[in-house]
């Protein structure tokens, strides 16, 4: 988990209390707890001292291991006999052991913290006083943790001025110098702040971003507008990342009209323009119901442990298989198509269908490949062995890295070729700037429009609820089963995958799939565009 605590205080009234610290702490919570971030934060802005030790005892020690750990501070530094103080609206220069909160004691609560990785940001004045008291300093290499009485792979700090240096704000800024750069490199201009250009900000990246805009403002500014330039003190090895890690995305649902959610995945945008989603579960009984409209459910057939048994029961009354939350059943491909187009022309999507197979594995994997490993290993729990489907509403215990549920071991899933995905692509896809353009297809369309025939390539993905799911291959060609995509199995259902415009994302998602890989499709050829 990322946590942080944010801590700003003005200070004790007077002509000398701040005007913007809890201002910039409120910025810079939310910055961290934004989408780029990810942040889980402590609020400890506008309290007393004694207050915001306790809060930040608190977050320290309830980290773990595998946690990063970020403490920021935003207010008076005052030096006195060595020691740094930070002030609070309570803080009286005569009682600061009482009233005001000792750096010293910051510094040993992130001693104790038990996080991995763990940041202390301090835009306050004579906050270099933090970094040459403790014996820290930048330096290549960096130096042993344990050297420092530190347990953790590392320990970074940010300061906004050195000893005896001033930290500023201004009016013109609303907001401190240190902590509004600081928030554009964590939000809106984080990519310049990205030096090393990995797709993330680390501590050193916005070690050199604070140090760059410092020196460019101090290029320009009067004397008396000059800004110290930031320090970067460090321990222990590897990085420490601000915004979120390379390769780690935030979670962002779809609502979608049949109730079943849809999962933004990290995925370059299809063409451009639309972000790949996929269902966060199975669609589920209540959702088809919204597209039958009163119309019969699907009828399945249960397996006898023997064979497939001719006689079919009504999924939606049996007690084993009719409940709101379980994955609807006995689904042939003619079925899932049906509640696609509805799905599709109920919320005017570009696209809704059954998952190709290449954006299905991806979905579970992450586009890993590990040959040698069983599906258990993608996800936490899986459904199988069992008489009956399980509710997949709410099943976090069988979600994947993803947040999506039940791609293996509850039903198995309808996927489809690139083609086939493209057909249900009919009509018009609207551009952002509501221009559009339509695919052309083959002469072999209309037969698709006519029936299932040419869906025989097809395949099933994930395994069903009868199965032993470490012993099986999790992918079986849908002509290979009995019945073929016409087959009404009580282990057969589906999942939707839709085409979302990037317009109906935050700013912030779209940001971050534009630097996601593409979806790889073996030997795909694109289809023909048409104006």
């Amino acid at each position: 988990m990322r946590r942080s605590i944010v801590i700003g205080s003005n200070g004790p009234e007077g002509r000398h209390q701040l005007q913007f610290a809890e201002h910039d702490a409120k910025k810079v919570r939310d910055a961290l707890g934004s989408i780029y971030c990810g942040f889980e934060t402590e609020d400890g802005i506008g309290i007393t001292s004694q207050v915001a030790l306790r809060r930040f005892f608190r977050s320290a020690e309830s980290c773990r291991e595998e946690d990063t750990f970020v403490a920021y501070f935003a207010g008076h530094g005052l030096l006195d006999r060595g020691d740094l103080f930070l002030l609070f609206q309570n803080s009286d220069k005569a009682r600061l052991m009482e009233t005001g909160l000792r750096a010293d004691d910051i510094m040993k609560a992130m001693n104790r913290c038990r996080a991995r990785n763990r940041v202390l940001i301090l835009d306050c004045c004579n906050a270099g006083q933090v970094a040459a008291k403790s014996g820290l300093r930048h330096e290549e290499p960096k130096a042993a943790m344990k050297d420092f009485g530190f347990t953790s792979e590392s320990f970074e700090i940010l300061l906004a001025s050195d000893v005896l240096e001033s930290a500023r704000e201004f009016e013109a800024l609303k907001a401190g110098f240190f902590s509004a750069t600081l928030c554009q490199g964590l939000t809106d201009l984080w990519r310049r702040a990205d030096r090393d250009k990995d797709g993330s900000v680390s501590v050193t990246d916005m070690g050199d971003w604070l140090a760059e805009q410092a020196a460019r403002h101090n290029a320009k500014a009067e004397r008396d507008d000059v800004v110290p330039i930031p320090i970067v003190a460090a321990l222990g090895r590897g990085k420490t990342y601000l915004t979120r890690p390379p390769g780690s995305f935030p979670y962002h649902e779809i609502d979608m009209a049949d109730g079943v959610p849809g999962v933004v995945l990290p995925l370059a945008p299809f063409e451009d323009a639309f972000a790949y989603v996929i269902g966060k579960t199975p669609v589920t009984n209540a959702a088809m119901k919204k597209s039958l409209g009163g119309w019969p459910g699907p009828r399945a057939r249960r397996h006898d442990g023997k064979r497939w048994e001719t006689q079919t029961f009504d999924v939606f009354s049996d007690p084993d298989f009719g409940g709101d939350n379980q994955p609807t059943v006995g689904i042939t491909i003619a079925k899932a198509r049906q509640h696609c187009q509805w799905l599709r022309e109920h919320m005017r999507l570009p696209l809704v269908s059954p998952p190709t197979t290449q954006l299905w594995d991806f979905a579970l994997t992450g586009g890993d490949k590990y040959q040698d490993e069983r599906p258990s290993a993608h996800q936490s729990v899986v459904h199988g062995m069992a008489q009956k489907t399980a509710a997949s509403v709410n099943a976090v215990d069988r979600s994947n890295a993803f947040g999506i549920i039940d791609l293996v071991g509850n039903v198995w899933e309808w996927c489809v070729d690139e083609y086939q995905w493209r057909w249900f692509c009919y009509g018009n896809l609207g551009r952002a700037n509501e221009s559009s353009y339509m695919y052309t297809f083959e002469r072999t369309a209309p037969s698709i429009v006519g029936g299932t025939r040419n869906f025989r390539r097809s395949c099933l993905k994930g395994s069903g609820f009868y199965d032993a799911v470490d012993e099986i291959d999790i992918t079986v060609e849908g002509g290979d089963i009995a019945g073929g995509p016409d087959s009404e199995h009580a282990d057969v259902g589906f999942r939707i995958s839709a085409l979302i415009p990037l317009t109906h994302l935050p700013k912030e998602m779209r940001e971050i799939l534009e630097i996601s890989h593409p979806l790889q499709y073996k030997g795909a050829r694109k289809l023909p565009v048409t104006a």
